[in-house]
């Protein structure tokens, strides 16, 4: 036991010496900021007692310009209904398109909750971007490369579809492999900066991850029977551009964008500023309003009255 005491020791000092430390830098700021502060007012007033109010009215402009800052945000832009949400997911995967290089492709995984609704946005996207661009779709599900006992074959979609639709793939694909009847005798070859559209339910996984360009979670909004939401947490694709639809099964959807860049005007940015939620309560972010209003107007009269606000400090 004797023989692990000194390590313990050692821990302990070194965090003891650290926190000292910081205490130390954090004071001297504080006091040394406080002081020069002071010094530097008290020398104001000597040379003109009236600058108290400019002086205040700087201080109270200066806290709102920063706290402004911190405390409002960008609201992105949310779909009215469904036709909405669509087009804007259309226009979001086509810009994702043209900022690839070369003529890489982009492929997109559509993680959804039941089937159909996986399906039925994989096909309205589809339709929506051919619409709006001249560009080549691929669609398949998950459910084209199922066994029959229910789970999906990783490796088949990725030898069949994924790694041939690599940079340095075949470019030949499959969109279809327990069911060969209904597919193509002969392999369709990708035309330059095709989108894949896959959707499923369990495409999520560490083997897929790296394969998908950009990662679309619809949340139906139902939960699990312990209460929490069914958005995987801690997945391998959280580091990947992200989309998670909100009440994607309900009238007034809503979009959340993960590491996905949205052009806004300047103009429109404007109009789309919003204020943070407080992460204090209410009453103790008035208190501190109230503070800091009665600190401003103290020196403010300190000005005006000529209070010295250094004891004994006679400046020449």
């Amino acid at each position: 036991m004797s023989q692990h005491e000194p390590p313990n020791s050692s821990i302990v000092t070194s965090i003891v010496y650290s926190s000292v430390k910081q205490w130390v830098i954090i004071l001297t700021l504080i006091f040394g900021g406080c002081c020069s502060n002071a010094l530097a007012l008290e020398y104001t007033a000597s040379y003109n007692p009236h600058a108290g109010s400019l002086i205040t009215f700087t201080q109270f402009l200066l806290v709102a310009i920063v706290g402004l800052r911190h405390r409002l945000y960008l609201a992105p832009f949310q779909p009215r209904d469904w036709d909405s949400l669509i087009d804007e997911i259309a226009r979001a995967l086509l810009r994702e398109r043209k900022s690839r290089t070369g003529g890489e492709h982009t492929k997109v995984g559509i993680q959804s909750q039941n089937e159909e609704q996986g399906q039925r946005f994989n096909r309205d996207v589809a339709e929506r971007i051919r619409t709006l661009s001249p560009v080549t779709v691929i669609r398949a599900s998950e459910s084209a490369f199922t066994r029959d006992g229910g789970t999906l074959d990783q490796e088949a979609l990725v030898s069949g579809l994924l790694h041939p639709l690599a940079p340095n793939g075949t470019q030949k694909y499959v969109t279809r492999v327990y069911d060969r009847d209904t597919g193509p005798r002969v392999l369709p070859t990708a035309t330059r900066k095709s989108i894949l559209l896959f959707d499923g339910q369990s495409l999520e996984s560490a083997r897929l991850a790296p394969y998908w360009d950009l990662f679309i979670f619809l949340d139906s909004g139902s939960e699990t029977p312990s209460g929490e939401s069914k958005i995987t947490r801690n997945s391998p694709t959280d580091s990947r551009p992200r989309i998670v639809v909100g009440q994607a099964s309900g009238e007034k959807p809503r979009i959340e964008w993960k590491n996905v860049e949205v052009p806004m005007p300047l103009f429109v940015q404007l109009f789309r500023l919003r204020f943070r939620p407080l992460k204090i309560p209410l009453s103790r972010w008035i208190v501190q309003v109230v503070l800091f209003l009665v600190t401003s107007l103290l020196n403010n009269a300190a000005f005006k009255y000529r209070i010295p606000m250094v004891s004994g400090l006679k400046l020449e």
